[in-house]
Parts: C-alpha cells; sequence; structure tokens
C-alpha cells in the first residue's frame, strides 16, 4: 500500500522492518525515538541509533545499512515487545555531506520481517534544505498499531528532533559524538520499490582505533551473515542480534559534592557532567569500594568486548571498571593509563564502548579534569 503524506494505515503483524531508502550523494541515518504518552522518550535510554543500537525491550534494533545505487538503512521493530509505557515510535532521518533536498530518492517502506513482503510505503516529498527529517510513526490506537507518513523536515537538524523529543543535547553532542561514517557515492536513480533494493546488511562495523591501540589489542570480529539472496523457498536471513544488556532501562541518581580541598575536584562540581549516574552503577560501587575517601564523580554504562556489560565508574582517585554481566568483575587504572577515541574508552589494550547520547563527550570533559585533579594531589604528596 503506498501512502501520501499525512496518511495512515493499520500495521498489519507485530514483527516489522523499517527500510529508510535514498539516491543521491550524501549519506542518510535512520533512528527512532521510543515516546511516552507525553510525546517524549522518558530517558535518552529510548534513542536508538548507529551508537545505541538495541533498545533494552528489544522491540527496536538498529540493524544496519546497505550501499548501492539506492542505498538503504534499517530498523527491525517487534510492536508486541513494546513496552506498555510506549505510545509511538517516531522514525527519523539525518543527512550527512548534504541535504534532502540533493537527493533524488527519500523513502520508507514498512515490510514483514518474516518473508519481507512490502506492507507499506511512502516516498517524501518536497525535501529542500532540510537535514533532519521525522519520517513516519508508529503510534498506538484503540489497543492495536497504526503506521502514520510524516515528513516533516528540521532545517536545525537532528539537534533539532532530538530536543523536541527530550533527548539531552549539550552544545557539541552532535558534533564530537561519534562521527558518521563517510557518505557513500551513488548514482542517481529511478524510484522504485523500497523493499526490492532490500536485504541484511553486509556485517557490523567494529570500531575503528586511529593510530591507537597498545600492543596486544585484538579487535573483536565482525559477524558472518547467510548468503543472500536466500535460495528459493528458504527464509529471508536475518542479521545477529548483537549482544545487550538484559537488565533493561534504570533510573538515574543524583550525586552531590563532598568536602575537598582539591580545587579540580571542586572545579568537577561545577561542570554540567557531574551530578547523575545510573543507579545501579552506585549500587555496585558501594558494594566493591571500602575506601571512604574515594568518591564516585560519574558513570556510564557500558560494553566490553561481545557480551561483557558493565560500568565505567569515575571517581577522585581512579578509573574503575565494574563488570556486572554474564559474571562479577572488576579492574581499575590511573588517568595515565587511559586513552580516547570518540566514545570509546581504550585502557591497557581494552575497549569499553560507552553506552548513551552524549556519553563519550561527557566522559573526555570529566577526564580532562579529573586527571589535573590527579597531579594535583601527587604534588602535594610529596
Amino acid at each position: 500500500m503506498n501512502l501520501t503524506k499525512g496518511a495512515n494505515a493499520p500495521v498489519p503483524g507485530d514483527k516489522v522492518n523499517l527500510i529508510l531508502s535514498w539516491s543521491g550523494n550524501c549519506d542518510v541515518d535512520v533512528a527512532a525515538l521510543l515516546c511516552s504518552s507525553s510525546g517524549k522518550v522518558r530517558s535518552d535510554d529510548d534513542f536508538v541509533f548507529y551508537n545505541q543500537p538495541r533498545h533494552a525491550s528489544s522491540a527496536v534494533l538498529h540493524t544496519g545499512k546497505r550501499s548501492g545505487p539506492v542505498c538503504t538503512d534499517s530498523l527491525s521493530i517487534d510492536l508486541g515487545a513494546t513496552e506498555p509505557g510506549i505510545e509511538k515510535i517516531v522514525v527519523s532521518a539525518s543527512a550527512y555531506g548534504g541535504n534532502f533536498g540533493q537527493l533524488s530518492l527519500l523513502a520508507v517502506a514498512v515490510t514483514d520481517a518474516r518473508d519481507d513482503t512490502e506492507l507499506l510505503q511512502f516516498t517524501i516529498p518536497d525535501a529542500t534544505v532540510e537535514t533532519a527529517m521525522i519520517c513516519a510513526e508508529f503510534y498506538r490506537r484503540n489497543g492495536a498499531w497504526k503506521f502514520r507518513a510524516v515528513g516533516q523536515g528540521y532545517s536545525s537538524g537532528l539537534r533539532g528532533v532530538a530536543t523536541d523529543f527530550g533527548i539531552t543535547v549539550e552544545d557539541d553532542d552532535l558534533v564530537q559524538d561519534p562521527a558518521p561514517a563517510q557518505a557513500p557515492t551513488v548514482a542517481a536513480s529511478t524510484p522504485q520499490s523500497v523493499a526490492a533494493t532490500h536485504g541484511p546488511p553486509a556485517g557490523y562495523q567494529p570500531t575503528q582505533v586511529p593510530s591507537y591501540p597498545p600492543a596486544g589489542y585484538q579487535q573483536t570480529p565482525v559477524p558472518s551473515y547467510p548468503q543472500y539472496p536466500p535460495a528459493a523457498g528458504q527464509p529471508l536471513p536475518q542479521p545477529p542480534v548483537p549482544a545487550e544488556s538484559p537488565e533493561g532501562p534504570e533510573d538515574d541518581v543524583v550525586l552531590q559534592p563532598f568536602p575537598t580541598d582539591n580545587p579540580y575536584l571542586k572545579r568537577v562540581f561545577k561542570m554540567k557532567e557531574f551530578g547523575r549516574a545510573p543507579g545501579r552503577a552506585l549500587e555496585v560501587y558501594r558494594e566493591r569500594v571500602a575506601d571512604p575517601e574515594e568518591k564516585m564523580i560519574a558513570a556510564f554504562k557500558s560494553k566490553h568486548g561481545q557480551y561483557r556489560w558493565g560500568y565505567v565508574v569515575l571517581t577522585s582517585h581512579a578509573l574503575r571498571w565494574f563488570q556486572t554481566l554474564p559474571t562479577r568483575d572488576e579492574d581499575f587504572w590511573s588517568w595515565n593509563d587511559v586513552s580516547l577515541s570518540g566514545s570509546v574508552v581504550i585502557c591497557e589494550g581494552f575497549q569499553y564502548q560507552l553506552k548513551g547520547f552524549g556519553a563519550g563527550r561527557k566522559f573526555k570533559a570529566l577526564m580532562l579534569v579529573l586527571a589535573q585533579s590527579e597531579g594535583w594531589e601527587k604534588d602535594r604528596n610529596r
């Protein structure tokens, strides 16, 4: 079924793929915002995009891109797994290296996740200088899910979309975290059925570490995919679901300043990056850290390797890693052992991917001041 701008239709089935297609000389990223009845996300965890590819409920998964004459970026959506507090799933797109008016094709399609049959299709018209777009939305109505073709552009870019839907955006979140992939160069194409150009992604690309890591570092291998297209009668191969923490969303706790004569820690207390941490991280920190003089500064949910989950915790004394899944583990480093690339923390040859919108930028800002704090403490103790 082809929809026009503003039209809506029932979604026939719970498990679907949302495929964004475009043709032109700029790159495009698709994202999803899971919104409550307020029309906004409950927290930054409800924003699914290239650097946070899976929602904690497993209802939305960013499955990746395919390049070609018509490029695609896709989401896998399980409407039946959507939490009761989520009333709509907003699908947005952002352009890099150009704007949507430079594209000869911009369209979304909803396909059946079982056999890739196209269910709904919407070609977005009249795009001009916009660099971000609300393409469509899935929304609840009388106990069922419906799909609406939106096509609302934002000249303010992804920042404007994120702000409107309640995502916390600092001044340079969308500049430094993380750099989008280089735009593929593709030839213009006559608009065609979106589902006909769709296939599974060629593979998740591992985080690239420029001019680093230290000797001995091992990059996590990229998972392989079944041959595509499948043989006649065989089901469409699906990308493997990346390992994700089963613990789900959690509430933040508010950290409080503590007495100190360290001028750099006093400076940290005044920074906008100080003050909030995942509640579960604070629980683990209190279990593991016995020194009452060591205080938590910040904590970030993180992933280490393919299946290990935990928290990177900044304290007044050191940088710590507390693994919570699949087993409990911990480690710590001084600031001199730490380097950064985007939102990836590299410690003695290991890689810790910080999760959450703007986490890498916030970590960098705090790290720079805490490194000075460590130097001040060493000079005082000489």
